[in-house]
């Protein structure tokens, strides 16, 4: 089972995973497990303007669109906070979504299988949902300008597994490294 958590520059969230999630060295500046929002699933992606039939071919010096990310929280205690960013459209400098395994390779306890950091954040959309009027979830739009992914192999023998990484600025049409 894996855990995904939400955090953004400046928003404090309800839930503390620092202490039961193992984070594999070299990660980007200010990577932190404290302070973040606890996310039901999430989905992201990326559209690749093209002008393959355009008669330009090869879709030379068309820049990829970044999709919105879409995430489905929990209810908390910080949601309103997460809905005035959103009414203030409010710009993060930094937002991360962390994606936790469960205990796996002799790695004893949770432990990140990959993250996307991304740079200038905002709350797009927000819309709370409710099933039953027990529970409580909130739908949350992020755009970004760009955004970084990293990914690690499933642990062996207690040591975290390899790294792969791309990141992609889509201002400038280039990489981009937090």
């Amino acid at each position: 089972m894996a855990s995904t958590y939400l955090k953004l520059d400046g928003v404090t969230g309800p839930v503390d995973a620092s202490g039961s999630t193992a984070v594999p060295g070299g990660q980007a500046n200010g990577f932190s497990l404290a302070g973040v929002f606890d996310v039901e699933y999430s989905v992201t992606s990326v559209s690749g303007a093209s002008s393959i039939f355009g008669g330009t071919g090869g879709g030379a010096g068309v820049k990829p669109v970044p999709s919105e990310m879409q995430l489905v929280m929990s209810g908390t205690v910080r949601d309103p906070d997460i809905w005035l960013a959103a009414a203030k459209a409010t710009v993060f400098p930094r937002g991360c979504v962390i994606v936790a395994a469960s205990a796996t390779g002799g790695v004893a306890q949770e432990w990140v299988r990959a993250y996307y950091v991304m740079r200038n954040v905002m709350i797009t959309s927000y819309r709370t949902v409710t099933d039953d009027g027990a529970s409580v979830f909130h739908e949350v739009g992020l755009s970004y300008n760009a955004l970084f992914s990293a990914y690690f192999a499933t642990p062996s023998g207690g040591v975290l597994g390899a790294r792969t990484q791309q990141g992609w600025d889509f201002v400038s049409n280039s990489n981009y490294t937090p």
